[in-house]
């Protein structure tokens, strides 16, 4: 889950959500549980065989009910503000496109849109440019020593040789790679149209072709969010505003 849920406070709230659902159960079949003898005899044993069928049929109705509000929560619950507000999920919903520029130490700065896919069960980026594709491998959300948002990526970047956008010229220092990278939310109270995330990454990309002793590339990145919806991978599908992002950056 990524650090996402705060499962103490989660696992209590489906506990009060059980609990009334089973007491909701047996006040609607208008269950009455008479109260068992205090000798051990067959009166006993069948008032308890009495007791335990409604009291069971009412356990598995309230087990369903907590089940499907369950599956509601980490289906579409968990974006709500309000459950952030109460301190049962930790971070926003990142999910959408984001337009990105990485600035190089060693090569001119270039764009890249970026699709988050987010969910209950964790994070994936998928970093799409005119020739390559990258897609994560691992990520993780964790707050910083100031509180703020940060979010940890591990990823593989194929490159590929043809081009979708011609416009683009071909990249000469384009390789198979993985990389890493952290981005620190600039501020979680206001809304996703003026979300920023800002940091740094590297890769095992060679600085200089079919030399292995020049492994290693790093750089400071930006991604701006544009929408919720996020980007398809392949480059041709691409809104023409993303298709331009990646022609004429700013």
């Amino acid at each position: 889950m990524n650090g996402l849920a705060n499962w103490r406070r989660l696992i209590h709230g489906l506990g009060i959500c059980f609990v009334v659902a089973f007491l909701a159960k047996l006040w609607w079949a208008q269950t009455k549980i008479d109260p068992l003898p205090l000798e051990v005899s067959w009166k006993f044993v069948h008032a308890l065989y009495a007791a335990v069928g409604p009291l069971s049929e009412a356990a598995a109705g309230a087990l369903a009910i907590t089940g499907a509000v369950f599956w509601l929560f980490t289906t579409w619950g968990w974006r709500q503000p309000i459950f952030r507000k109460l301190g049962v999920i930790n971070f926003p919903d990142f999910s959408g496109t984001w337009y990105a520029i990485q600035r190089p130490a060693e090569w001119p700065r270039f764009t890249t849109v970026v699709a988050v896919d987010h969910s209950f069960r964790g994070l994936r980026m998928t970093l799409i440019r005119n020739q390559s594709t990258g897609r994560t491998l691992a990520a993780t959300l964790k707050r910083t020593d100031t509180d703020s948002v940060r979010i940890y990526v591990a990823y593989y970047s194929s490159f590929g040789v043809e081009r979708a956008l011609t416009v683009i010229p071909t990249v000469d220092h384009g390789e198979d790679h993985s990389g890493a990278l952290f981005l620190d939310l600039n501020d979680e109270s206001v809304d996703p149209e003026g979300w920023v995330l800002r940091g740094q990454y590297w890769t095992n990309k060679r600085r200089e072709p079919n030399d292995d002793t020049t492994k290693g590339t790093w750089g400071r990145v930006e991604m701006s969010f544009q929408r919720r919806d996020p980007a398809p991978a392949a480059v041709g599908q691409l809104r023409p505003k993303d298709q331009a992002w990646l022609t004429e950056p700013p």
